[in-house]
């Protein structure tokens, strides 16, 4: 079975030091945004194993990445953050609302 995964950028120059078997290829376009997206699950399910600064820091690089390949600065990323905080607040309170549906 083979793997076929995202990687970061120097991954394979890193893997190559250590003559491990591999080859690589290059997405584009909506190929590479969906290899994003797959990206951005995986590093939220890390996160959500091993709470820390480095998966935070993996989460927080894919979500540069995407935000590039949609033509959208970080600027504008975090302007739109702090304009959604002040209309509807962050998640510093940890209020759970339960509903009947």
């Amino acid at each position: 079975m083979t793997l076929r995964k995202l990687v970061r950028d120097r991954v394979p120059e890193l893997l190559s030091e250590k003559s491990v078997e591999f080859r690589v290829s290059k997405v584009t376009g909506d190929e590479k945004l969906r290899f994003l997206l797959e990206k951005l699950k995986e590093e939220a399910d890390e996160l959500a194993k091993n709470p820390s600064v480095d998966e935070i820091v993996d989460v927080l690089e894919v979500l540069r990445a995407i935000s590039e390949m949609l033509n959208v600065s970080w600027e504008e990323v975090e302007k739109r953050r702090i304009i959604k905080l002040m209309k509807r607040g962050g998640f510093k309170k940890g209020l759970v609302m339960e509903m009947n549906s």
